[in-house]
């Protein structure tokens, strides 16, 4: 009997809903449904996690968009800073009307360096309501199982995380100067998830998240790497598509060994539409 991989997934998630203590379901797979996009008046990104940060940046306004600086960036006894290193986090705070919205975007690479800067940054973890991970890369997800250890206690007890394709949780390595021998590049291990309570959303297709921001399901390609750096959008009223609904044709996985550093690891674009005035 011939099965497809989407078939296949949706079976795995019914039988881990279905054996799963106290009703908890450990994967879902989103709707293949057209979305209606969420749209929000104000968003704040706050950097958590990024290779640099400049102590003595001024704060600016740019198109209306305020950018303030990260202050000193140390402790008030001034033997802790802020971590930099490879990798990226995000903190999300969207509001529309008087419905506010809180999302955690990436871990970075290592639990500590996202647990020391938020800690310095003031950031509240209770205020989280869903995580979202890129891509299945270490400087994207390194953070998340450390994260969780501390903080899941402080997370709604449904909270879910949103990710690309089943293949966000393979096995990868690099390669080497020596041929034939690669190096090894990390997992993300779906059961250190599960055993923190927390559910995976496969999201293969624009899913809506927490009702202020949507995912662009899986991207391939060349569009990987345009949905890569630029993993999250602000769209300008003035600027929206006049649809009022995304969809995305869905397209066979292809897999891969992931024998490198770069395959194919079914990322998604975060995006928030956003009322703006500028």
């Amino acid at each position: 009997m011939s099965i497809g991989r989407r078939d296949f997934l949706k079976t795995s998630a019914a039988l881990a809903a279905t054996s799963a203590a106290s009703g908890f379901s450990c994967i879902e797979i989103a709707s293949a449904q057209p979305i209606q996009v969420p749209t929000i008046d104000k968003l704040a990104i706050r950097v958590l996690v990024d290779q640099q940060h400049d102590q003595f940046l001024r704060g600016s306004t740019v198109n209306g968009v305020v950018h303030e600086g990260p202050g000193p960036g140390r402790s008030a006894s001034a033997r802790n800073v802020l971590h930099n290193e490879w990798g990226l986090s995000l903190y999300l705070e969207s509001q529309r009307g008087e419905e506010n919205r809180t999302i955690l975007l990436d871990f970075g690479y290592t639990a500590p360096a996202i647990l020391n800067n938020m800690d310095l940054l003031k950031v509240d973890p209770s205020k989280i309501q869903a995580m979202i991970v890129s891509h299945g890369h270490i400087d994207h997800y390194g953070g998340l199982i450390g994260f969780l250890e501390k903080h899941r206690a402080k997370l709604p007890a449904d909270v879910k995380l949103y990710a690309g394709g089943e293949d966000n949780f393979c096995h990868r390595v690099s390669g080497t100067p020596t041929a034939g021998q690669f190096a090894e590049f990390g997992t993300l291990d779906r059961r250190e998830i599960v055993a923190q309570k927390v559910s995976v959303v496969l999201c293969e297709t624009p899913t809506v998240i927490a009702g202020h921001a949507f995912t662009t399901g899986k991207t391939h390609g060349a569009a990987w790497n345009a949905s890569f750096r630029t993993a999250l959008w602000i769209i300008p009223r003035r600027k929206r598509p006049a649809a009022t609904t995304a969809t995305t044709r869905r397209r066979s996985c292809r897999e891969r060994s992931c024998r490198t550093s770069t395959c194919t690891s079914t990322p998604l674009a975060s995006i928030f539409a956003a009322r703006v005035s500028w």
